[in-house]
């Protein structure tokens, strides 16, 4: 008999174990995302924010320049690429020197994502696009790499929008958090370890509008994020309403 994987025991789990499972994939998430590398490179970002045009051109150069050298010594992909196109990475005097190579294709990565590995793989994790463009990709990154993104939402979009990781957050994207077949409710769970509620985008409609509006304003989010649409629509329904003041990011 085939054992359920974490998904199915999730969708079988009644709400306040389904909260758990949540928060103990958020502290997962924690360790990953907020960790290691991801203070100093805030800093940085910080730091470069108050840089001039020429300052953070110069260091952009470098920057690429050193991760192509990197390509070029460990990844069958880009060292078979650059020496068809014969670019060599110390050579790069400016980002519009990468027309020289050719453009990669997400279909090449899904093809053949070996060829995209350096053969040293320790720290390296495996990481899936939104897919909001199409079939989401497979693809792999450093430890650093994954850090370093999650620094730049935090410096260059929750900080410029006053708010940081850890502020109360209601979040309204993609994940399957509330089963597909649960027409009664809550359309909500609640990951601790980001101090976040997260709202299912699958159960929003006219008639369960209302519980969302209220789950809101019992939450007070200190900000709202995720799809423009479904944010749109929650947005939309507290102007119909006049329940503006209610629920204040």
């Amino acid at each position: 008999m085939r054992r359920p994987d974490l998904a199915q025991l999730y969708g079988r789990a009644p709400v306040p174990v389904q909260n758990l499972m949540a928060t103990g994939y958020g502290l997962r998430e924690v360790r990953r995302r907020y960790t290691g590398s991801f203070r100093r490179r805030v800093d940085e970002l910080n730091d470069h924010q108050w840089a001039s045009a020429d300052e953070l051109a110069a260091d952009q150069v470098e920057r690429l320049r050193s991760m192509l050298r990197w390509c070029a010594a460990e990844i069958p992909h880009y060292r078979q690429a650059f020496a068809a196109s014969g670019f060599a990475p110390d050579d790069l005097r400016s980002v519009e020197d990468l027309a020289a190579v050719e453009l990669l294709e997400k279909e090449v990565v899904r093809a053949d994502p070996e060829r995209f590995l350096p053969a040293a793989r320790d720290g390296f994790v495996a990481q899936t696009t939104g897919g909001t463009t199409g079939t989401p990709l497979a693809y792999w990154a450093t430890l650093d790499a994954v850090q370093f993104n999650y620094a730049v939402y935090e410096a260059r979009s929750r900080r410029w929008a006053g708010v940081r990781f850890g502020d109360r957050m209601a979040s309204l994207h993609g994940q399957p958090i509330v089963p597909a077949d649960d027409q009664d409710g809550p359309f909500w769970r609640r990951n601790l370890a980001f101090n976040q509620l997260y709202l299912s985008v699958y159960h929003l409609n006219r008639r369960t509008l209302p519980s969302y509006l209220e789950a809101l304003a019992r939450f007070q989010p200190r900000a709202v994020v995720g799809y423009t649409s479904a944010v749109h629509r929650i947005a939309t329904h507290i102007l119909e309403v006049g329940a503006q003041g209610r629920v204040v990011p």
